[in-house]
């Protein structure tokens, strides 16, 4: 096996067993793309006082003279970065509170991050992780990280492989560029990845995300009172969800705790598990603290439909109450969004709900599979499933999922191997 295959093997396994790299220094404060100083003169980029940014010049010189691409240069280039905030913050205190002290100020900060992200590169693991791809968790079904990628015939698209946004101290969708240095002949450890990065001009626009601090992740708990009603934490009943403007997401922690939150271009739900493996991933409409719906959309976890029977006991043992009627929405091997109820879905586990003639057959689809296939419009269900971390990404028309041909288009990518099952379990 090649040496990035087999580290990229070794961290997904260390994934699943809830080891992540998230002891960077940037948790939750890094949600830019990342950018350099400036090369060039000072005066010209700043349009400000000649005479006070010369002497800045021959230190911001000296440091891109370091060659970026070698990572035992790093310590050096920590080193320098360092000088040049000190040099910046000493220049700025006599600059006033002007154009010229907010460049400088501006400049310093700048140094700074770039230092804290050298040293986060270089505390990336060298070589293969080590521990096993568990599946199970005492009397719980686990969900990994999703770390392989996988064909979205709507969008046209790869995605997974988030191995690689979890290393990133960032947390950038850098697929793209890793596929680059590969045939690029680039071979090893992924910290040689980010360094052979240093040398490129990443525009502004690389989609990334953010992992939430301790602090958010607090008010992110949700709990249950004597009145059976879910409450965030400001302790106020739980509302929204439901709508791509209004996006509850959730996960259960192996811990199982419930964490909800709102979703955004830079809060999905490896913010709230720090890259994890969870019990339960999803979104939920919450009407006064009353849950009304459940939907296993996850793109970094791809919850199959039988990790729903298994949220129905953690929300029952979080005491939260399930009547049977809440819509239940899942996705097929092709990420299809498919709708039924709770009892309809896991009869089983809702008998008062279920008529006496109903046979229980709670391993059958959640609907009838000649039902036609439901989808959401603008914004269909596949594409949320399945680009719920990178839905700014999305591509093309919204009607790609249109009725005529599209069976037959998805046995043509399943035939070409360009379809995976839901569990990930097919090679590249």
């Amino acid at each position: 096996m090649e040496p990035d295959r087999r580290w990229r093997v070794g961290f997904a396994a260390a994934l699943a067993v809830g080891c992540c790299f998230c002891g960077t220094g940037l948790r939750g404060v890094c949600d830019a793309p990342w950018i350099d100083l400036p090369q060039g003169q000072l005066a010209a980029i700043g349009e400000w006082n000649a005479p006070v940014l010369a002497p800045l010049d021959s230190l911001f010189a000296d440091y891109h003279a370091i060659p970026k691409t070698d990572p035992a240069r790093a310590e050096e280039r920590i080193a320098r970065l360092e000088h040049i905030a000190a040099a910046l913050d000493r220049t700025a205190d006599g600059c006033g509170n002007g154009h010229g002290c907010y460049f400088l100020k501006s400049l310093r900060d700048t140094a700074r991050h770039k230092a804290e992200y050298l040293r986060a590169l270089l505390r990336i693991p060298g070589g293969d992780c080590t521990g096993a791809a568990g599946e199970a968790d005492g009397e719980w079904d686990i969900l990994p990280l999703c770390s392989r990628r996988r064909f979205d015939p709507g969008t046209g698209q790869f995605f997974g492989e988030y191995w690689l946004e979890l290393l990133d101290p960032c947390h950038r969708s850098l697929g793209n560029f890793y596929d680059l240095w590969r045939d690029g002949g680039g071979r090893g450890r992924p910290v040689d990845f980010f360094f052979w990065l240093e040398d490129k001009n990443l525009p502004n626009w690389v989609p990334h995300w953010r992992l939430l601090a301790d602090g958010e992740l607090a008010r992110c708990r949700v709990t249950v009172g004597g009145d059976g009603l879910l409450r965030d934490g400001d302790g106020q009943p739980l509302r929204g969800g439901g709508n791509p403007g209004d996006e509850l997401i959730f996960i259960v922690d192996r811990d199982g705790q419930l964490l909800v939150a709102r979703g955004d271009r830079l809060v999905h739900h490896v913010s709230l598990s720090g890259g994890r493996a969870v019990l339960a991933s999803g979104s939920l409409l919450a009407v006064d603290g009353t849950i009304r719906q459940i939907a296993l959309e996850s793109g970094h976890y791809l919850p199959p439909r039988e990790n729903g029977r298994q949220l129905v006991h953690l929300f029952r043992r979080l005491g939260i109450p399930l009547r049977g009627d809440e819509i239940f929405r899942c996705y097929d091997h092709i990420g299809v969004a498919r709708d039924s109820t709770l009892a309809a879905a896991f009869p089983g586990l809702f008998p008062s709900a279920v008529g006496e003639d109903q046979a229980l057959d709670e391993l059958g689809p959640a609907i009838d599979e000649d039902e036609e296939h439901q989808l959401e419009g603008q914004g269909d269900g596949h594409w949320r499933h399945h680009h719920h971390s990178q839905r700014h990404e999305h591509v093309g028309d919204d009607d790609v999922h249109g009725d005529e041909g599209k069976e037959q288009e998805h046995a043509d990518l399943e035939g070409r191997g360009q379809l995976t099952d839901r569990e990930g379990r097919d090679e590249d």
